[in-house]
């Protein structure tokens, strides 16, 4: 051990491989340790150093490591070489420090835990020793030596950068860390640094008796530390935001400390200067709330007014205004109403806020709550409605149409006007979402409670629409009837009338809706609308009900008025001028039907001659619907014009296989065999006329009911050229326009 010792021209690693050569890697190791202490012990600190750092490299992520690294410190703070001590304590920390990779790879945790409860406290007590270095050399120099102080404050960063997260540390991080803003404040001069560190002190947790000084030395730096040149300045330092923040944290952890109180208000009087007015409020709040009895609290009640007229933060208006309210500075009167407006107004401009931002569910709810601080029905109601609108927006129309139907039974005698929109907007939102009943509902509420209003005529006409699109046709006409009675004059009152005949018919009562058809085309025949269609239906109706004379004649008309219409209204009028021309076909049809069979043998070649005559007839009319180019009615009439045909062979068929009994046995084979004669030839035409309307659909490229059931025919009738189908189609959907509702868009104050 003596000859490695003194013998300065032998490096680490030669002793060690010497050592290997003798007895092996683990003696040699041991022996090592043994040479790095020696010669720390005889002063020569590089070379114990040198044999140390030997030794790291050999294991480097070993915990020995860490013991190694804190022996060089130790070396170089016996040496009093406070630099190089600071320098491998850089090292220690980054290495082998609690975030170093070297500790995440660490398997042993109680070791771990060992090694680094060993680190913290050479770190520390490092850091502490240089800092009564520097207090030691002042002492003695009578002057404040920047370099030591320097030294230690740095020290103190190197730890609290390492361990000042650990809250098994707070106790002792929270000392160095006021240690550090001391040196800062009072011995180098960087007071907001320093207030810095202060105000870290006065966050910190659990509470101790280092906070209060803390907190106020965090005050005294960051005033100082606050710019001469502020004159015209309209923009808050940064340094100012912390001095209140020392302040707000100083009156919460020691509210009893009154002495703070003219240092709050000069705090919130800053940031009132500066256009502040959230922070304002918040100082000028403390001396409010926690110091009411205080002669400051008069001047910062009125600056908290002023603030709030003025700040942007509404929620925070409302917060605070509500808080007023119970301060012996507001209780007067005129006070709490005019706190109580603030309020009021708050929430609707929160709620504005919120519906620029496109938050709408949540700019409702600030609307809703309106109402509940005001007796104001204008105010109330209105944000009321604005928060339907929002709803709206929000694409929650249910909840929507709620409120607004809440709003018009609330508000239906103090704001009408209101109220009666309100009702409104609900129909038409329920609607929209297919609630009809609901929507019924709501329209029918406008017109119970607001029949001189400007919605009422449209409420109860909308109110029996969606009666009858549910069905309900009583309740329906009863609604037709009375708004054709009360608003006789309006543009729409002859389509109100003539749904009371669509309504009747749906429901069956094909006499009653004969009647409003026929009553509807002689009112209004002037008007020129929707009269081709009224002849039509009542020509349709006549027919269910037997009247075919009438019925030939309301045809007739329907066709002729449509002939002398033209441009657009005739468009309009082309599909029921085709049905009634289809109808009329039914009418020859049913001629056709009259001619019975059931005659003797010498009768039946007349009998067949005026069936096919008819037959003929019908077809004729029948073709002549696709002249309409209506393609509902023109494939309907394709299709019945290959039917009558299909029928017509099917009941002579029958008639052949089964004769009547009026025929006399001797004569039944003359009966069959005349039948037969027509039988085939009924069938080919049956099938030219299905084959003919097919095409002609296909070349019309429609492919309705009525299409399907020509290619179910075709497939019955030849099935070799055309076998059945067997893919599905979707049928076409007929029905009425829905409606166009105006629905609210925007928010009115």
């Amino acid at each position: 051990m003596v000859v490695f010792t003194e013998d300065r021209s032998i490096s680490p690693k030669e002793v060690f491989d010497f050592l290997v050569s003798i007895d092996g890697e683990k003696y040699s190791r041991d022996v090592m340790i043994k040479v790095a202490e020696s010669y720390g012990a005889q002063g020569e600190y590089d070379r114990s150093g040198d044999a140390y750092k030997f030794l790291i490299k050999l294991d480097p992520d070993s915990l020995k490591a860490a013991d190694y690294q804190r022996a060089i410190i130790t070396n170089w703070m016996t040496a009093l070489d406070l630099e190089r001590a600071q320098e491998e304590i850089d090292v220690l920390l980054e290495r082998y420090g609690p975030v170093s990779g070297w500790a995440k790879q660490q398997k042993n945790r109680e070791g771990l835990a060992r090694s680094l409860e060993l680190t913290e406290e050479l770190v520390r007590t490092t850091a502490v020793g240089l800092h009564g270095e520097a207090q030691r050399r002042e002492k003695a120099e009578k002057k404040p030596d920047v370099a030591a102080y320097t030294r230690a404050a740095g020290a103190y960063e190197k730890y609290l950068a390492a361990f000042g997260g650990a809250r098994a540390l707070a106790a002792k991080t929270i000392e160095i860390r006021y240690y550090r803003a001391d040196i800062l404040y009072f011995k180098l001069g960087k007071t907001e640094e320093a207030g810095d560190e202060y105000l870290a002190v006065g966050k910190s947790t659990p509470v101790g008796e280092l906070h209060k000084p803390a907190l106020r030395n965090a005050m005294d730096a960051f005033e100082k530390a606050r710019p001469k040149d502020t004159e015209g300045r309209k923009k808050l330092y940064d340094v100012d935001k912390k001095f209140g923040e020392a302040i707000d944290l100083y009156a919460t952890l020691f509210p009893a400390d009154a002495s703070l109180v003219g240092v709050i208000f000069k705090n919130g009087q800053m940031f009132f200067d500066y256009g502040e007015y959230d922070e304002a409020i918040k100082r000028f709040g403390v001396i409010i709330t926690k110091y009411p009895k205080d002669q400051n609290a008069g001047p910062a009640g009125d600056r908290i007014l002023a603030a709030l007229s003025k700040a942007k933060d509404y929620e925070n208006i409302e917060s605070w205004a509500r808080k007023l309210k119970t301060a012996p500075a507001f209780a007067a009167k005129d006070q709490q109403e005019r706190l109580a407006r603030l309020i009021v107004e708050s929430i609707q401009k929160s709620g504005d806020k919120q519906a620029e931002a496109g938050r709408y569910e949540q700019a409702a709810t600030f609307y809703l709550r309106v109402p509940k601080e005001t007796t104001d029905p204008k105010i109330g109601a209105q944000a009321w409605m604005n928060a339907g609108v929002m709803y709206e927006k929000a694409k929650l129309p249910e909840r929507a149409a709620d409120v607004y139907q809440d709003l018009a039974e609330k508000y239906a005698d103090r704001n009408a006007e209101l109220a009666e929109k309100a009702a409104f907007s609900a129909g038409q939102v329920y609607e929209k979402v297919i609630y009809y009943d609901r929507a019924a509902k709501a329209y029918e509420m406008v017109w119970n409670k607001f029949r001189t209003g400007s919605r009422a005529a449209d409420a109860l006409f909308n109110a029996g629409l969606l009666r009858q699109a549910l069905g309900q046709n009583k309740e329906a006409i009863a609604h037709y009837r009375e708004y054709t009675g009360k608003f006789p004059g309006r543009k729409d009152a002859p389509d109100v009338a003539f749904n009371i005949g669509v309504v009747l018919e749906n429901a069956g009562d094909d006499g009653p809706a004969y009647k409003a058809y026929a009553d509807y085309a002689r009112e209004y025949r002037s008007s020129g609308k929707r009269i081709v269609e009224a002849w039509t239906r009542a020509g349709r109706m006549s027919l269910k009900l037997g009247q075919y004379k009438r019925a030939k004649e309301e045809l007739t008309t329907a066709q002729r008025l449509w002939k002398g219409l033209a441009g657009k209204e005739k468009a309009a009028a082309t599909s029921w001028a085709a049905e009634a021309r289809y109808h009329e076909g039914e009418l020859v049809f049913r001629e056709f039907e009259k001619v019975s069979l059931d005659v003797k043998p010498a009768l039946l070649e007349k009998a067949l001659k005026s069936k096919s005559k008819l037959l003929g007839d019908a077809e004729k009319v029948y073709g002549s619907v696709i002249d309409y180019q209506d393609l509902k009615w023109a494939t309907a009439a394709l299709f019945r014009m290959g039917q009558v045909y299909d029928g017509f062979a099917e009941a002579l068929a029958t008639a052949g296989n089964k004769p009547p009994p009026s025929v006399p046995p001797d004569q039944v084979q003359v009966y069959q065999d005349t039948i037969n004669e027509y039988v085939v030839n009924i069938q080919d035409k049956a099938v030219e006329l299905f084959a003919a309307g097919y095409k002609k659909a296909i070349e019309l490229q429609v492919y309705d009911e009525s299409t399907a059931k020509i290619r179910e025919a075709l497939g019955r009738l030849s099935a070799k050229k055309y076998p059945p189908e067997r893919e599905s189609r979707s049928r076409e959907r007929i029905g009425d326009r829905p409606p166009a509702p105006d629905f609210v868009t925007e928010i009115v104050r």
